[in-house]
């Protein structure tokens, strides 16, 4: 409990950097409000792809 993963915090460092490059995507003028949307849920599609893989192999090791 008290070790830390440094693999889990390195996909939370990797998904927060996903989601604001996805922020700062969608949040660009040049876009159209379907690029953005795509933009977005591809960003938290992978964010949560990340978050499920890391709980089950985290899981595993206890």
């Amino acid at each position: 409990m008290g070790k830390i993963n440094i693999d889990r915090i390195a996909a939370m460092m990797f998904g927060a950097i996903l989601f604001v490059l996805a922020f700062i995507t969608a949040t660009d003028s040049q876009l159209n409000e379907f690029e953005k949307t795509i933009i977005t849920v591809i960003a938290t599609s992978v964010n949560g792809l990340i978050q499920a893989i890391l709980s089950t192999s985290h899981n595993k090791e206890e």
